[in-house]
This record gives structure tokens, sequence and C-alpha cells, in this order.
């Protein structure tokens, strides 16, 4: 049986755009125990059968069959002996705005595509590892860009939103420690209360729950790409306590930082 491919991106501090963490080709491995997302992810099964169980909803999954999971989702993926599939996980404020242009959410998160969407899937995590980051960013836009051409007209989405603003201060500003919402109220002149109903509203998350996500997909991708200090990690995404910090991780993911640490480097060492 071959192995499975999994292909880690070198990561930067870059929270105005969309950056991917990893490139993986899931061959003989199907991830059927109940996990939380920390960031996005973007799924294409390349064969065989399989089942989707994400925050409550069911989904058969077969060739062809392309589907999201989203930051503090719980999900499942079981399959048959010939399942495989290939997924890119990624963050970023453009990831953020891409998803919502185009109506791609929780309620929203599986599309049947051309099947011949997997040839350019494979053709790109099968290129060198020096280049996979391009090929990688490239796969999650080209592949946005077919789902959003389904989609056009479906959606209205105004780009000079005003909360989009408030959201791009805390992607640029996660990693400061003094950040929480009565800063980022009183730095666009709004009440807390309103702004935290209004958020909320708007995104369907609050404030400083997207705070603590952004900070957390940070350190996961900071993890991913081989820091391996729980208090450095910590105070780099915005935390002073490195506690506190295991204890929102733990929350977010399902998995203490240092166990995270420790799948992440049986990961590396099967490459």
């Amino acid at each position: 049986m071959t192995d499975s491919v999994c292909k880690f991106i070198d990561t930067h501090p870059a929270p105005d755009i969309l950056q991917t963490i990893n490139f993986v080709y899931e061959r003989n491995r199907v991830e059927s125990k109940v996990k939380i997302s920390a960031v996005y992810r973007v799924n294409y099964v390349v064969k065989g059968k399989g089942i989707l169980k994400l925050s409550g909803v069911e989904k058969h999954l077969k060739k062809g069959d392309l589907f999201f999971i989203f930051p503090a989702s719980s999900y499942s993926i079981t399959g048959d002996s010939e399942f495989e599939y290939i997924y890119v996980s990624f963050m970023g404020l453009r990831a953020n705005v891409l998803l919502e242009k185009y109506g791609i959410n929780k309620s929203n998160f599986y599309f049947q595509l051309d099947e011949q969407l997997g040839d350019f899937w494979l053709k790109n995590i099968n290129l060198p590892t020096p280049v996979i980051d391009i090929a990688s960013e490239s796969v999650v836009l080209y592949t946005l860009s077919l789902v959003g051409g389904k989609l056009t007209g479906k959606v209205d989405f105004n780009t000079t939103d005003k909360f989009a603003d408030i959201k791009k201060y805390v992607d640029d500003n996660f990693y400061v420690p003094e950040l929480n919402i009565k800063k980022i109220a009183k730095a666009f002149n709004y009440n807390e209360k309103y702004l935290s109903s209004a958020f909320k509203k708007r995104f369907k998350i609050g404030v400083s729950n997207y705070l603590n996500l952004v900070r957390i997909n940070h350190a996961c991708a900071l993890f991913d790409g081989g820091y391996t200090g729980v208090t450095d990690v910590s105070y780099l995404c915005g935390y002073k306590d490195a506690l506190y910090f295991s204890k929102v991780f733990k929350k977010h993911t399902g998995t203490s930082p240092r166990e995270y640490i420790k799948r992440v480097t049986v990961d590396n060492a099967k490459q």
C-alpha cells in the first residue's frame, strides 16, 4: 500500500493574504475520530466512497466531490478501502473574504464539480517541495474560482463593509497582547456592546472568539512550520500566559499544544 503524502509549506506572518499551511494526499488513513479544525480545509475526493460528518451534518462522498471544513468545526471522515482524498489547509483574511463572498459556509460546504479538477490537484501536489507553497495556493484559488462560478449571482457581498475593516484590524494586530474588544471598539469609535452584537450578527462569531481563533490559527501554522516552543509561540500569537494559551488552544483544537506538536513531528517523520 502506498504511503500518504503530506507536504508542509513554509509559514510566515501574513494575516492579510491567503496562507496555505499544508497540502496532503490521504491514501490509506481516514479521520474516523471526531476532531475540531483550527483552520480552513478544502478537500477533493480522488477515488472510493466515504462519509463526512461536519457539525452534525452527514454527507456521502464519492470521486469528484469537493467539501470545505471550517475553523472551530467538529468533523469526522470515514471511507471504504479505496477511499482517497486530497486537502489543502489554509488561513488568512483573504480566505475569510473569498469564502464569504461566494457564500461558502457551514450550511453550504459541499459541491459536485468536474472530475477533471482532480487532475489539477494531483499535478500540483506532485510538484517539487520548493514550489509547493505556490502550487497549494493556486489549487485553493482555482478551486474557489470554480465554486464561485457556480454560485455567481446567488450571494450579495459588500466588499466595503465596515466590519470587514474591523476583521482586518484583528487579523493585522492579533499578535499584540493588549488587543481585546475594548481596544478594538475604541479604535473604531464603537460601543463595546454594540460592536460585539453587530460583529457577531455579521460574521456569526463574537469579536473575542474571532480574535482567539485567529491567534490559534497562527499558532497551528507555527507548529506546522517546525516551531516547538509553546511559550515562544504563545507570545508570538499575542498571549502573555502560556498556560492560558494552552487552555484556549485545546478548546479550539481539541488537543493540547504538546500533543499537537507530537502529531506534527510524527507526520513529518512519515514523509
